[in-house]
């Protein structure tokens, strides 16, 4: 071992722990996916809400194992106070291994609070009356009682109730996420993106309103086999129609959202492009930020009028739920339920489909365009100013993914589930809810750990909060304007 240098020295001192703990993982896997089977199609129908407590245990436990053991795997060097990853996360470097630990630390406190609740659901389940702050908790089970017995508007709210408050963590997780991005692109973006933050804040502002609108105000819960839609957020305690109003708001949101990254991708193709020609005519400022706030307007206008007219009025609904659905009558009295007409519903999801289908077409060519000047200025572009437009491209992708996979997807197999009358309709919808309010977190965490400027600003504070000597290093760009 003394003719091996102190790399190998330690490496090979980790080496049978790193082996045995990659087979544990590897042996767990398996195991954990027929656990989640089991929980899933296995289990008896009075413990139907207590298996989504389950499920998210094993999450818990397959996200800390994912990033713990296999994405991490960290090898300590304690004296010199210094850990290095010898998993995936060391093919990348070793600022994006230091977030992957973070996220992997967090991970495992994910995984004790999941434990916690469920330990706190059992106590529930088994106390008739439980007290907090002189307020009484309301029992979240079923044993000892078949479901027919439960009141119906109790077993929806107990169906929502895990996807309700996964929603809630995933937004108040993501609220101080939001704020230091905001933060970060006001004071800490180098003064040749002083345009371009505009845009990042443009795209903020609108994920802030969508979070608030969608997942704090509104949070929808469906009762879809009569096309009914049930508020259980801020907007619960105000009655039907502003529920509803709400909703359409929320909707209109998600469009400025996309509009918004649509726009950051064209200022983007605008930045490398001297002379850019739509129909014969040169594009400039004045026709970009009018046609910035025309689309804005337009796309959201167009949804929210269609949804709007989907309304059904509240004694409509009660006579067409009193024919074909009495057992539902009870959400008359207790929640503030609407029905969205099927016709215009559809109407509503066409209409979104065909705007997502432009906006992806759009976004595909800028991507496109900016790829080809990429090519063509490498050799006559700064090398600095050339990074960064690399960086911004990949935060930008990064953050219209998200939405992609994580709202506009969902939105079309809603969609399609509404056209097709499927009778899983309700999970459809609630894992949506479930999907959009990830959206939040990945964006900013596109914007702090892909961009330099941002994730050098981020690190350096850390260092400075955990005592340690900060070295800031300043890039100065060429010549070319982003």
């Amino acid at each position: 071992m003394g003719e091996l240098d102190v790399v190998q020295e330690h490496w090979n001192g980790f080496e049978l722990y790193r082996s045995i703990i990659i087979a544990n993982t590897i042996v767990s896997l398996p195991l954990t996916a027929l656990t989640v089977y089991l929980i899933i199609y296995k289990s008896s129908q009075h413990i139907k809400t207590y298996k989504y407590a389950l499920l998210n245990i094993l999450f818990c436990v397959f996200a800390t194992d994912l990033l713990l053991e296999i994405v991490v795997l960290p090898a300590p060097v304690f004296d010199i106070s210094a850990v290095y990853s010898t998993g995936l996360a060391s093919l990348m470097g070793s600022k994006a291994s230091f977030v992957c630990e973070v996220i992997a630390i967090a991970s495992v406190a994910e995984y004790l609070a999941a434990l916690l609740f469920a330990f706190f659901y059992r106590y529930l389940a088994l106390k008739n009356d439980v007290y907090l702050c002189g307020k009484p908790i309301e029992r979240r089970h079923y044993c000892g009682r078949s479901m027919a017995e439960v009141d119906i508007v109790q077993r929806y709210r107990h169906s929502f109730e895990l996807y309700r408050w996964i929603i809630i963590a995933n937004t108040v997780t993501a609220l101080p996420l939001n704020a230091l991005t905001v933060y970060l692109i006001i004071h800490k973006s180098p003064t040749h993106i002083k345009t371009y933050k505009y845009l990042l804040l443009n795209i903020m502002l609108c994920v802030f309103i969508t979070d608030i609108m969608l997942e704090v105000v509104v949070l929808p819960a469906p009762v879809l086999h009569v096309f009914g839609i049930y508020p259980t957020g801020l907007v619960h305690v105000f009655g039907t129609k502003l529920g509803f109003v709400c909703e359409v708001i929320a909707i209109a949101s998600v469009s400025e959202y996309l509009a918004a990254l649509l726009f950051a991708f064209f200022y983007r193709y605008l930045a490398l492009k001297d002379d850019l020609f739509i129909c014969g005519k040169l594009i400039e400022r004045q026709h970009y930020r009018a046609a910035m706030i025309v689309v804005m307007i337009i796309a959201p206008s167009t949804i929210a009028v269609a949804l709007g007219m989907s309304y059904v009025p509240d004694d409509e609904f009660k006579e067409y739920v009193r024919e074909s659905h009495p057992e539902l009558l009870p959400f008359f009295d207790k929640e503030p339920f609407f029905q969205l007409s099927k016709r215009a519903l559809s109407l509503t999801c066409g209409i979104f489909l065909c705007w997502t289908i432009i906006w992806t077409a759009l976004v595909a060519w800028c991507v496109s365009g900016i790829v080809r000047q990429f090519r063509l200025q490498k050799s006559i572009m700064h090398i600095n100013t050339y990074r960064l437009h690399v960086q911004l491209l990949k935060s930008l992708v990064v953050q219209t993914a998200a939405p992609i996979v994580l709202c506009a997807i969902p939105i079309v197999l809603v969609t399609c589930s509404v056209l097709l009358e499927l009778n899983i309709l309700d999970e459809v919808v609630k894992i949506a809810d479930l999907t959009m309010s990830l959206h939040s977190t990945v964006n900013s965490l596109a914007v702090i750990v892909l961009i330099a400027p941002y994730r050098n600003a981020a690190l350096n504070a850390f260092r400075k909060m955990s005592g340690r000597n900060v070295l800031t290093v300043s890039v100065i760009p060429g010549p070319h304007s982003v």
